[in-house]
């Protein structure tokens, strides 16, 4: 088992990627913390089932007390935070000229802002510990166009690709790897929906990736447990695209 007895905290651990990622750690021998707006308890006992522990704790990660108090639980439970995983985040189909102050702060905020609080706030001690890994999910907008998603989507997810190279150089000299994982056209229940709303729109989608095919959740995991594994212990500040090879076209 690749992660045995880590303690990992996973951002938007409740549904998608993020529970995907929840379950694959557990299986690969981590504790695992599962933070999200929403209710994570199914998440926390798909932990507990493979004999690991689990805490499911409500926080808005847009919010920095919140996540200094999510930190300050973690250490208080398991002691340590050896792998953060920011994967909470909201998406925007608002076209540019309808685009709203509100959209534009609601996904800053949280897929940017929300990704910078929880770096910040568990670095420190992983900076203590002279070790660490923090794993940011961006996407491959933040790369290049992608039809049907708003500029606000594309501005924050590049944002967090930046971030992770500068936060690889900060935290590089601590012993912490920051690395990113970029996906593309992940079949969760929001793409779905848009998908059967609009037959042309998933036929162009589609037709961007070289696979074929849309990624499941679990085809987010193995990346995710290479980076946050000794198997990457000298990879910092990349963004692994998991993609189909949507962006080598």
């Amino acid at each position: 088992m690749r992660l045995q007895d880590r303690v990992a905290l996973v951002t938007g651990g409740a549904s998608g990627i993020g529970r995907a990622i929840v379950r694959g750690y557990a299986r690969e021998g981590a504790h695992v913390v599962i933070a999200d707006v929403q209710p994570a308890a199914e998440a926390e006992q798909e932990v507990v089932v493979q004999g690991r522990r689990a805490l499911a704790v409500k926080v808005d990660v847009a919010r920095r007390e919140e996540v200094e108090a999510l930190v300050r639980q973690v250490l208080d439970a398991f002691g340590t935070i050896d792998i953060l995983v920011n994967c909470a985040g909201v998406q925007s189909n608002q076209p540019f000229l309808e685009a709203t102050d509100e959209d534009f702060d609601r996904v800053l905020a949280v897929d940017l802002k929300g990704t910078f609080n929880c770096a910040q706030a568990v670095a420190r001690g992983m900076i203590e510990r002279k070790r660490g890994k923090i794993i940011n999910i961006a996407s491959q907008s933040g790369a290049l166009y992608v039809r049907n998603l708003a500029p606000q989507y594309h501005a924050a997810k590049a944002g967090v690709i930046h971030l992770t190279r500068v936060l690889a150089v900060e935290l590089g000299r601590h012993g912490i790897n920051v690395n990113a994982i970029a996906p593309a056209l992940v079949l969760t229940p929001p793409l779905k929906a848009r998908w059967e709303a609009s037959p042309e729109m998933r036929a162009y989608h589609l037709g961007k990736v070289a696979l074929g095919r849309a990624a499941t959740p679990e085809d987010i995991v193995g990346p995710a447990i290479f980076l946050a594994s000794s198997d990457s212990d000298y990879v910092t500040g990349h963004t692994l695209f998991v993609d189909g090879g949507f962006t080598a076209q």
